[in-house]
């Protein structure tokens, strides 16, 4: 570490005060560590996402700029000191203050959340009986504050999450699996869907009260069956199933039992992503194929393990996997995909949109940052969730190429428009990674967001849409090789315009794990 960065880390725990680096976890004393690494002085001009934004996004859910938004941020924080406790707190972009909501002692390693219409507080504890299961508890809130002890809401689950004032979760850890979900109001608990056997594959779930919506993906060791429905009883009927049989070179699953998924807020479009296989046009030998990976698969298509993000027309699911006559005879949505030249192959499927290879998986005898090294259409390794939508049906997502050997690669927020496919740039960080000497003001010693480009790591639109919140590195963090390991608040307009450190946390001592946005009360 140069002589900068050391004096930047020895502010850092000044700030905190000596009784809390007296306590420091070994973690934090790498973070200080002098190993040697230096930094390097650019200007922000080097970031070639920044700046390059229209002003406006031209999207249908506001054409004129963006304003700043009044909403609320809930992120979990971990304290890396003493015993690592994790607690829930708010952050409010009207006054930009900090409330811890989480009372204090209740550690929330087991996750904490709270509600949308934040009067409910839920956690979860280890269930004393069974093993891998938790109990889920919700705790009334008022002026940001726990009111009382609690009620039990589920026994003996698994997996619980939190979408608006709903708890969902799956119940079955031998044998059948099955997803419920219950208000933390009260009520009765409500199917959503079988999730598979544990003697076979197990799948996973998404629910959107907002829009009564829920889906329902079932894998197999080579498929993935997609359910989709309204909530209030058990999703079924299969739409689609994604098949990768074709592929037949890595072993177990190509699909898993979780992966980001999102529902527009007009409750029309679903979207998913998956690493996983893609087939192409008709082959007999590797030579027949063009893109990056893609070898001749056994059934004689092309076919590449890619990084996809997948759309699907909610108010046309009939439509998939029936019989299409080229591109455009799917609807705005959907693909048409043909194999060859015979026409009567030709099936509707939920349009993709290629955005790259996983990182080290080995496919041609190069791993996917090899195959992809300098190629724009296929620059990223992995998508990371949540994925949410602007007013317009636009959707946003973190995309991110780990490519670095020891630091922090590119990562973007990006927005995909469903209907063309195509996706841009919001803001980001450049590929050549984290720079600590763009996010600190070594006259003032402390951090600096102004030129700032960190790794992000997850990102959500805010309730009215004019702003991403998202997680990315504290600038006070003074090695890229830390960059993705230490978060903090951010955000920026729509646009891509007004970024801006909100968390404020000093990265010695704190580290953001998760947040989530909630509407102006």
């Amino acid at each position: 570490m140069s002589n900068d960065a050391m004096k930047r880390c020895n502010a850092w725990l000044l700030r905190a005060g000596a009784a809390a680096a007296l306590t420091l976890s070994p973690l934090v004393v790498t973070g200080c560590s002098d190993d040697g690494g230096g930094e390097t002085e650019q200007d922000a001009s080097v970031n070639p996402d920044a700046g390059d934004v229209p002003e406006g996004d031209g999207t249908s859910s506001n054409n004129t700029t963006p304003e700043p938004e009044d909403y609320y941020i809930s992120y979990l924080i971990q304290d890396k000191t003493g015993a690592g406790e994790t607690s829930l707190h708010v952050y409010s972009t009207a006054d930009q203050t900090h409330t811890q909501v989480s009372p204090e002692g209740h550690d929330c390693a087991q996750p904490c959340w709270l509600t949308e219409d934040m009067s409910s507080f839920v956690w979860a504890e280890n269930n004393a009986n069974a093993d891998g299961t938790v109990d889920v508890y919700a705790a009334s809130v008022s002026d940001l504050k726990v009111q009382d002890d609690g009620r039990l809401i589920a026994e003996g689950v698994s997996k619980p999450s939190v979408n608006g004032n709903t708890v969902s979760y799956r119940r079955g850890s031998s044998g059948p699996v099955t997803a419920y979900y219950v208000s933390v109001d009260g009520g009765d608990e409500t199917e959503i869907g079988s999730l598979g056997n544990t003697n076979a594959t197990v799948g996973g779930w998404h629910i959107d009260p907002s829009t009564n919506q829920g889906m329902i993906f079932a894998p197999s060791l080579q498929t993935m069956d997609l359910r989709f429905g309204s909530l209030g009883g058990p999703i079924t009927d299969t739409a689609f199933t994604v098949n990768a049989e074709n592929y037949q070179q890595t072993s177990g699953s190509y699909f898993g039992e979780s992966m980001p998924v999102g529902f527009s807020r007009d409750g029309k479009i679903a979207a998913f992503v998956t690493e996983a296989p893609n087939d192409y046009g008709e082959c007999e030998t590797a030579a027949d194929c063009s893109g990056p990976g893609q070898r001749c698969g056994h059934q004689g298509r092309c076919t590449a393990y890619e990084v996809t993000v997948h759309f699907v027309d909610l108010e046309n699911l009939g439509d998939l996997g029936g019989a299409c006559g080229g591109p455009g005879t799917c609807g705005d949505i959907h693909e048409c995909y043909q194999p060859g030249a015979d026409t009567t192959t030709a099936r509707c499927i939920p349009k993709r949109v290629v955005v790259g290879l996983p990182a080290d998986l080995t496919q041609a005898n190069q791993t996917g940052c090899e195959l992809t090294e300098g190629n724009e259409d296929y620059h990223y390794t992995r998508i990371r969730g949540p994925l949410t939508f602007d007013n317009g049906g636009n959707l946003y997502a973190v995309g991110t190429r780990d490519c670095s050997s020891g630091d922090a690669g590119d990562s973007d927020i990006l927005k995909f428009d469903p209907a063309s496919g195509e996706y841009d740039v919001v803001w980001g960080n450049p590929d050549t990674g984290y720079d600590p000497g763009l996010c600190w003001d070594n006259d003032a010693m402390e951090p600096d967001d102004a030129q700032c480009v960190p790794y992000i790591k997850s990102a959500r639109v805010s309730p009215e849409a004019n702003e991403i919140a998202f997680l990315a590195t504290n600038p006070g963090v003074a090695e890229g090789r830390l960059a993705p390991e230490t978060m903090d608040l951010w955000t920026v307009l729509r646009n891509g315009e007004e970024h801006a450190w909100v968390g404020g946390h000093d990265y010695v001592l704190k580290n953001v794990t998760r947040l989530y946005v909630h509407p102006a009360q």
